[in-house]
């Protein structure tokens, strides 16, 4: 097979809901069908299957196999969370560009909400008290991510006098975004007074503070330049990517300054592998598990100072038509949680200008990141 540069072809969407009442496997059929139609492709067409998630959804074998897929040439299930959603779109361009496969499918689907695996389900991982930090942390019960991202958001404004209200204008942008999106769960308005009289769900996080968990399923489907021209979808390709973490990724204990996040230590590699500066970016697609995590993401990847990002979201600079347009979507905080997928899509849909009342004229360059707390990835998307 002749070696091409990939590119994201086609996104797509299942329904999101707070209840789906069927399968993952069947969401995660409904978004395939959906990229692949976007895509301009036939099913019969993909011959890679590539998912992520923490053995929650249908593996890439049971998806081909349901699919009706003739070839299979490559599969992986990438086990992680958050952090792998744009780790898995690198490894299926590294598909393409090897000549390993020519038309890949990445997708995650999950019952996310209605699902019992999810943190306080019935079938809740188990406690690991081997890992560097969790050796301290689990034996309390202070497991679920909200604790661990509250304490680095009470780092951070001890350290830098965030506000609360700071948090809560992240949140009410990310609705104000969702409200044009027609398939994001939580379109109602929302202000800050509102959030504020929110309940406490781990100081200083509210219930607005925190991603909302649903059902559902998105899909990317990725290509050779040749494809994309012979289907006539503009080209977007990935301009520059990088993973990582800095040391202990795992709990972050022994970080120097506990308000930091992966970003810290990925976005300068990022931006000299791309030859670009923050101001070159266009929109931004920055995975929200909770305000705190995108403020501070915002901070790293240079929109604004260390330690501004507070004033900088407060003042509206996250909004459309501003500063730097974030989450156009409305995020994990007000769309759905898939994990950092629907980012990735939502970055395509972007880049090729089919974003209807939320589009961003003229994005050209976009930003889209997944993250975990201390390790993620990051990609730079552009439109050739």
């Amino acid at each position: 097979m002749t070696r091409q540069s990939p590119v994201l072809l086609g996104a797509g969407w299942s329904a999101q809901s707070r209840a789906s009442g069927v399968t993952p496997l069947t969401l995660a059929m409904d978004a395939a069908y959906a990229a692949v139609a976007d895509a301009g492709l036939q099913m019969h067409e993909i011959d890679a299957v590539l998912c992520f998630g923490r053995r929650d959804g249908p593996g890439p074998l049971l998806m081909a196999s349901a699919l009706g897929l003739p070839t299979v040439r490559f599969f992986l299930e990438y086990d992680g969370g958050g952090y792998a959603s744009n780790t898995v779109v690198m490894v299926g361009a590294q598909a393409i560009e090897s000549g390993t496969a020519k038309n890949v499918l990445v997708y995650r689907a999950m019952n996310g909400r209605t699902g019992s695996h999810r943190f306080g389900g019935e079938q809740a991982q188990p406690i690991d008290v081997q890992g560097a930090g969790g050796q301290f942390i689990d034996p309390v019960g202070a497991r679920a991510p909200v604790i661990g991202f509250a304490l680095q958001a009470q780092a951070h404004m001890q350290r830098f006098g965030t506000t609360s209200e700071q948090l809560a204008a992240v949140a009410v942008t990310m609705r104000e975004h969702a409200a044009r999106n027609e398939r994001a769960v939580m379109r109602k308005s929302l202000t800050v007074a509102e959030h504020q009289a929110s309940r406490m769900i781990a100081s200083p996080f509210h219930l607005f503070d925190c991603a909302i968990e649903t059902d559902g399923a998105c899909a990317v489907v990725m290509s050779t330049v040749d494809v994309a021209r012979g289907v006539g979808k503009p080209l977007v390709s990935i301009r520059a990517s990088a993973v990582g973490a800095g040391s202990f990724p795992v709990g972050g204990s022994g970080w120097e300054d506990e308000s930091r996040l992966y970003s810290y230590y990925l976005a300068p590699e990022l931006y000299e592998r791309a030859g670009i500066t923050p101001a070159d970016i266009d929109v931004a697609e920055i995975y929200d598990c909770f305000t705190f995590s995108l403020m501070a993401q915002v901070e790293d990847y240079g929109f604004c100072k260390r330690g501004e990002g507070g004033p900088f979201a407060a003042a509206g600079s996250l909004r459309l038509g501003a500063e730097i347009p974030t989450n156009t979507h409305g995020g994990l905080l007000s769309e759905a949680y898939l994990q950092g997928l629907g980012h990735v899509c939502e970055a395509v849909s972007q880049l090729q200008g089919t974003a209807g009342d939320r589009q961003v004229e003229g994005a050209h360059l976009a930003l889209v990141t997944g993250q975990g707390g201390h390790m993620g990835g990051a990609m730079i998307l552009e439109r050739t």
